[in-house]
């Protein structure tokens, strides 16, 4: 291959960012929330099969996903706060911990994903909610409120691998400041990216 073969192949491949999930569910929420609200990256996800294996194995995951991209992405860690405190409760502290060894952004979903669920019009007005008020930050028992909205909708328990994906799939595009943990993380994704490629969606988004 030519060096301006080269060079084109590296412009045509877009900047990607693989997340490190719990589970599948996790990956596709968060990269239709992305896909709305970060349009200018690209999100994959390598599901780990749970909490406790992401701190078992992360070095390998963080290795195993940097070394798929190459030089072309890098790679976060979504975790669902599962309603704990991650900067002490354990698996989420070792996680964190481990991340900053490796250098790679540690992404909690404070709360859990149902909270930035609960944030987004189109999920809400699928579940047959009212416009949310405010924000979700602090929202006791989101799982319960989305579980007995979607049972209402569907007429089936919310179970979690087949309600998420459906979901996702309402999503239109919630308000970042609705949830603080949700404007975080976009925070870090849009850090993921070269400083030339911030530089000019700045430059773009001031011309607009």
């Amino acid at each position: 291959m030519t060096a301006q073969a080269r060079a084109a192949r590296t412009v045509a491949t877009p900047w990607q960012v693989v997340l490190i999930c719990e589970d599948e569910t996790d990956g596709i929420v968060a990269r239709r929330l992305a896909e709305l609200l970060c349009p200018d990256l690209r999100i994959g996800y390598l599901p780990a099969g749970g909490c406790g294996e992401i701190k078992r194995k992360l070095d390998k995951l963080v290795a195993d996903a940097r070394r798929d991209l190459g030089k072309r992405g890098c790679v976060a860690v979504l975790l669902d706060g599962d309603q704990k405190n991650p900067a002490r409760d354990e698996p989420h502290r070792s996680i964190a911990v481990g991340c900053q060894k490796l250098g790679v952004p540690y992404i909690p979903c404070l709360q859990d994903m149902e909270a930035w669920l609960l944030t987004d019009p189109g999920c809400r007005a699928y579940l047959k909610l009212p416009p949310l008020k405010g924000t979700t930050d602090g929202l006791a028992k989101t799982k319960a409120q989305i579980a007995a909205a979607y049972y209402k909708v569907c007429g089936r328990s919310y179970e979690k691998r087949l309600a998420r994906r459906k979901l996702a799939d309402k999503l239109s595009g919630p308000s970042p400041q609705a949830n603080r943990s949700l404007a975080e993380a976009l925070h870090q994704l849009h850090a993921c990216l070269p400083t030339s490629t911030r530089g000019e969606r700045s430059s773009a988004s001031a011309q607009r």
